[in-house]
């Protein structure tokens, strides 16, 4: 339906019939200024005043919805019936011919955007929901009643027969409830999960929903980047429990990396913590996590090295991120030789003057 050549060509046919648009207002029993926005195509009619164009015209209302134009479809379109059947108050007749296969869901597609959500709701009660496809039904979403949407989308995904298009299912979620997008989410884990299905109905999740479908990617060992996709809409809970699958072994901690940005600093501190205390350390995981780690995790790595629990040479990975009084207590310790010496050459690219001038004037004095 194309509302710019309707009102196009209702300018048209009061033209022809040389009536001005004050003529066709007071015909309408509407203002001229409304006969004017028709023609302008910024309105449309409303569903009563279509039969009275179609008798003062002498065309049908078929002809009026489709600007004149001969449709091909190889079944006559009946959305004319529609509207007339509406204005005259009459929904169940609609709902009845749908049932009997004389008027097509598609007809009721192409008029959808001129009905009252009531009307839309009158006819769709008293409808067989196996009419419709799913395509069919997220044409009509967002006219639809939240309740009659529901009820639709509940039908197909229990008892309906076609394939659910994951694709663009999405375009359903702004306009359901939290319980029938809750049934969509159990549906698409019974499904193949995709990451972009997950991308797609995040926003419209509850907390609960997306905590749900991480614990079932974790737990059927699926591709972690589904995790990945459903990072940004996770509360901390979530990100606390995937933390305690790591201390279980039930996650590397390499796979943990990837959500660094999305981990709270405790969380972060803990991550750290179990890399290096763990007997299999990893130290590339500690290193991938360094630019999202605070001064406090980074001065708990540093002592790890003092005490002789970490080796020196994977700090040197971590200057970048270090602050000045970290470098200047390693540089002084391996001065020491409580530490390898020869982390003072790697680490004196991060040093400052002042801290490497002291480093020098010590080293001399001791010699």
């Amino acid at each position: 339906m194309d509302i710019q050549k309707i009102g196009a060509y209702i300018s048209k046919l009061r033209k022809a019939q040389d009536m001005t648009q004050l003529e066709l207002a007071e015909y309408c029993n509407v203002s001229h200024q409304a006969v004017s926005k028709w023609e302008r195509g910024e309105s449309l009619p409303d569903i009563g005043t279509f039969p009275k164009l179609a008798e003062r015209f002498e065309v049908t209302i078929d002809n009026l919805l489709h600007a004149g134009q001969e449709q091909q479809a190889a079944k006559p379109r009946q959305a004319g019936t529609i509207v007339k059947e509406l204005a005259n108050n009459k929904p169940e007749q609609i709902s009845q011919m749908m049932n009997a296969g004389e008027v097509e869901p598609e007809d009721l597609l192409e008029v959808a955007p001129m009905l009252k959500s009531s009307s839309l709701h009158q006819v769709v009660k008293g409808l067989d929901a196996s009419r419709f496809s799913f395509e069919q039904i997220i044409g009509l979403a967002p006219f639809l009643r939240e309740q009659d949407l529901d009820q639709l989308v509940s039908f197909m995904l229990n008892e309906g027969q076609e394939q659910v298009p994951w694709n663009n299912i999405a375009a359903l979620a702004p306009f359901l409830s939290s319980e029938a997008l809750q049934q969509l989410v159990d549906h698409l884990i019974q499904d193949e999960l995709q990451a972009k299905h997950l991308i797609a109905l995040a926003p419209f999740l509850e907390d609960e929903q997306i905590d749900e479908m991480i614990r079932h990617v974790v737990s059927q060992d699926l591709n972690w980047n589904l995790v990945v996709s459903l990072a940004p809409f996770a509360e901390e809970e979530t990100f606390d429990w995937l933390i305690e699958q790591c201390k279980s072994n039930q996650l590397r901690a390499n796979q943990l990396t990837s959500l660094a940005p999305f981990l709270e600093e405790r969380q972060l501190d803990q991550l750290v913590r179990q890399v290096v205390l763990d007997d299999t350390m990893n130290w590339n995981v500690v290193v991938s996590l360094a630019p999202h780690l605070e001064e406090a995790t980074l001065g708990w790595l540093v002592q790890q090295v003092i005490d002789g629990k970490v080796e020196g040479h994977h700090i040197v990975s971590l200057a970048p991120f270090l602050e000045e009084e970290h470098i200047g207590l390693l540089l002084a310790h391996a001065q020491q030789g409580t530490i390898s010496p020869d982390l003072i050459m790697k680490l004196a690219p991060f040093a400052g003057e002042q801290l490497l001038s002291k480093v020098i004037v010590n080293f001399v004095n001791k010699s």
